[in-house]
Formats: structure tokens, C-alpha cells, sequence
């Protein structure tokens, strides 16, 4: 445990986009749009900081913010719940690089006891270009096993299949999964 704490802090100390966020917000769902023939809501939970990396060699170029950032929640939508994760990366020509997440994409999540789950996104992501960023949004539907590991296992490093190769990235925030299920627990009471 002291080393999760070690690994949280330095985190904490290291990364400007985190320092911007808040980790543990508010769990109040945001309605996004109500179908009319099912009266079901399209709800949210307010976005959350989830990793951020900067290659070794990119540090020189973004010292005071990272190359790549991640932020995502959970959403319902049509009934079923999604993990949601917005990517950013300081790049306009990112796809040149990373290409885009196609369809099925892998997001491959490594615990800290060394378990790994996989999540995959039906649809993938293009690039989307805002300013001198490239944004890929991307939706991993979560069945009920997937919630039930994810609750379970803090989550270390995890792998996202790009059109051009796997990248992997760690994970400071070992808890977001469990932060963002105990939000939706919370609002089911």
C-alpha cells in the first residue's frame, strides 16, 4: 500500500494537467437528452482526469504540460454503461503518428496484482482537431463483469490499440474506475 500512496503522490507533484482537475468531484449525473419513446435519459457523470504521459523525448518540448491526456466517466445511455475517455494530445498531425482507435479497439487494463481485463470500443475514434490539439473520443460499453472487475482491482498501466500499434501508458490514479462506479452506487440509493 505505501507504494500506491508513493506512486499517487508523485503523480500529483508531476503532472500540470492533473493539478487543473479535480479527482474526486461531484457525482451528480448530468442530463444530456431524454428519448421521447422510451422516456429514458441519456445521463453522465462529470469528466475526470484518468492519466496523462509525455514520452522522454517529447519533455523538452511540453515541459510545463503533457502530450497526452486523458480524461473520462461513465454514461448511460439507451440502457446500457459506458466508460467514455477523451483523449488529448499536443499534436495537430497526431494521426500521422498514433492514426486513429478503430473499431474493436483494445483497452487493455493491467492491476496492480498483475490481472488484466479488457474493454472494447465498437465504434473507435477519428481524429478530431481543436486548435493545436487532435481529440479522439471514444465509448467501452461495461457489462455487469466488467464493473464487478473493475470495482474490484486498481488499475496500474493499461494499453490502447492505435491504427499504427499499442501504446502503453501508466496509471497514477489507480482508484478512477472505483471512484466512478461508487458515484453511480451512490445515485442509485
Amino acid at each position: 500500500m505505501p507504494l500506491k500512496y508513493f506512486l499517487f503522490s508523485l503523480a500529483l507533484l508531476g503532472s500540470s494537467w492533473l493539478s487543473a482537475q479535480p479527482l474526486l468531484g461531484s457525482c451528480e449525473w448530468e442530463v444530456l437528452a431524454q428519448d421521447d419513446f422510451t422516456g429514458r435519459a441519456e445521463k453522465r457523470l462529470p469528466s475526470r482526469w484518468f492519466f496523462s504521459y509525455t514520452p522522454k523525448a517529447y519533455r523538452r518540448f511540453y515541459p510545463n504540460e503533457d502530450y497526452l491526456s486523458a480524461s473520462g466517466f461513465l454514461r448511460e445511455s439507451e440502457g446500457q454503461l459506458l466508460l467514455e475517455l477523451e483523449i488529448r494530445l499536443l499534436d495537430q498531425e497526431a494521426d500521422k503518428s498514433f492514426g486513429f482507435l478503430p473499431p474493436k479497439a483494445k483497452l487493455e487494463l493491467t492491476a496492480l496484482d498483475g490481472r488484466k481485463h479488457k474493454l472494447y470500443s465498437p465504434l473507435g475514434a477519428k481524429r478530431q482537431a481543436q486548435g493545436r490539439e487532435s481529440v479522439y473520443i471514444c465509448r467501452f460499453p461495461l457489462k455487469k463483469k466488467d464493473q464487478k472487475w473493475l470495482r474490484k482491482h486498481e488499475i496500474e498501466s493499461l494499453s490502447l490499440q492505435w491504427s499504427a500499434g499499442t501504446q502503453n501508458y501508466p496509471i497514477y490514479y489507480l482508484d478512477f474506475f472505483k471512484d466512478q462506479l461508487d458515484c453511480l452506487e451512490q445515485h442509485k440509493k
